[in-house]
C-alpha cells in the first residue's frame, strides 16, 4: 500500500512538472541584420467563437514559411495567443514556433490585448518566462544594424497613469536619441493597436493617436509605424509617413470597408477580406514586401512591395 502511494505521488509530481514546462526563447545578436519579418495576431480562434473561421492549418504553415526567408529576426505585433493566461494556448504557440528556436532566430514580441486575457499576473508571467531577454519590460527597443525598433505597449486600459507617463517619456527620449544618432538611418515604431484602420470589427485606437503619433510624426528618421489587432493587411500614408497594419498571422480575419465611404485611404487595393500574410522588411534596401498565403496554390506569394 505504501509503495502504491509513493508511485501515485511520483506520477503526480511528473504530471505537475510537465504542466509547468514552457519554451524559452533566446536573443541571438548578429553583427549584421538584413531581413526582418513582421507578423501580427498569431492567436487561434476561441472555441466559444464557433461562428468565426478556424485557421489552425494555416498557422502551422506560417513559421516554416517565414524561415524560408532566412530572417535575421522576427517581430510579432502582439496577440501571440488567444488567452494570455492559458497554458494550453501557450503550448500550441511553443509547438508552432519550435522551428524558430531550432534555427536560433530571435523573436521580438510585444503585448496585445489577448496577451492580457484571463488572470493578468499569470498571463504576464507566461509571457516574460518565454522571453527572458525582455527583462520584464512591457516596452523596449533594439538597434538592428542601421535601424532602430521601438516596441510599445498600447494596452492603455491595462496601464496605470504613471506607466502611461513613463512609457511616453521613454518613447520620446528614445526617438530623439535615435534621430540624433548618425549610425541610425531608419526608425520603426511597433505597437499592437492601429491608429488607422478600415476594419469593420475593431476601431482605430484614439489613444495611440494621442500618445504615440505626435512624437513619431515629428521625428524625421521615423519612417514606418507597424500595428496589428486588425486581422488584415492595410497600408496608409499620413503626413508622408507609412502606417502598416499586419495582422494576418492566423487570427480570424476581419472584413474591411473598401468602398469610397471608408474612413482612411488604403494604398493597398485588396479585397474586403485579406489573405493570411507576413511582411518582409529588407534593411539594406529599405524595402517592405508583403507575402500572402494563396489557398488555391497552397503556397506563399508576394502581393505588395514598396520602398521608403
Amino acid at each position: 500500500m505504501k509503495k502504491r502511494a509513493i508511485l501515485i505521488l511520483f506520477f503526480i509530481a511528473i504530471f505537475c512538472y510537465a504542466q509547468n514546462q514552457h519554451a524559452i526563447f533566446q536573443e541571438y545578436k548578429q553583427e549584421k541584420y538584413e531581413t526582418i519579418i513582421i507578423v501580427g495576431d498569431t492567436q487561434k480562434t476561441s472555441g466559444w467563437e464557433f461562428w468565426r473561421e478556424n485557421n489552425d492549418s494555416v498557422r502551422k504553415l506560417l513559421f516554416p514559411a517565414i524561415l524560408e526567408e532566412k530572417p535575421s529576426a522576427i517581430i510579432i505585433l502582439g496577440d501571440l495567443i488567444f488567452r494570455g493566461s492559458s497554458k494550453s494556448h501557450w503550448k500550441d504557440f511553443d509547438l508552432n514556433t519550435q522551428c524558430v528556436r531550432d534555427n536560433r532566430i530571435t523573436l521580438y514580441p510585444l503585448l496585445g490585448n489577448h496577451n492580457y486575457y484571463g488572470n493578468n499576473t499569470k498571463a504576464l508571467k507566461s509571457y516574460f518566462q518565454r522571453f527572458p531577454y525582455l527583462n520584464g519590460q512591457r516596452w523596449y527597443d533594439r538597434k538592428l544594424s542601421n535601424a532602430a525598433f521601438l516596441f510599445l505597449d498600447s494596452n492603455f486600459s491595462q496601464l496605470t497613469q504613471e506607466e502611461i507617463f513613463q512609457q511616453n517619456l521613454w518613447y520620446t527620449k528614445k526617438l530623439r536619441e535615435y534621430d540624433n544618432d548618425p549610425s541610425i538611418k531608419h526608425v520603426f515604431v511597433c505597437d499592437h493597436h492601429p491608429p488607422f484602420t478600415n476594419s469593420q470589427v475593431i476601431a482605430s485606437r484614439e489613444e495611440v493617436k494621442q500618445y504615440f503619433l505626435p512624437a513619431f510624426l515629428s521625428t524625421p528618421k521615423a519612417k514606418v509605424f507597424f500595428s496589428g489587432h486588425c486581422h488584415a493587411y492595410e497600408h496608409f500614408l499620413y503626413e508622408n509617413k507609412h502606417f502598416v497594419v499586419s495582422g494576418g498571422g492566423g487570427g480570424p480575419r476581419h472584413r474591411l470597408n473598401t468602398t469610397s465611404s471608408s474612413k482612411y485611404q488604403d494604398i493597398f487595393k485588396g479585397p474586403v477580406i485579406r489573405k493570411f500574410h507576413y511582411c518582409k522588411l529588407i534593411l539594406p534596401t529599405a524595402r517592405l514586401i508583403m507575402i500572402a498565403y494563396d489557398p488555391e496554390k497552397k503556397t506563399w506569394v508576394q502581393e505588395d512591395e514598396w520602398g521608403l
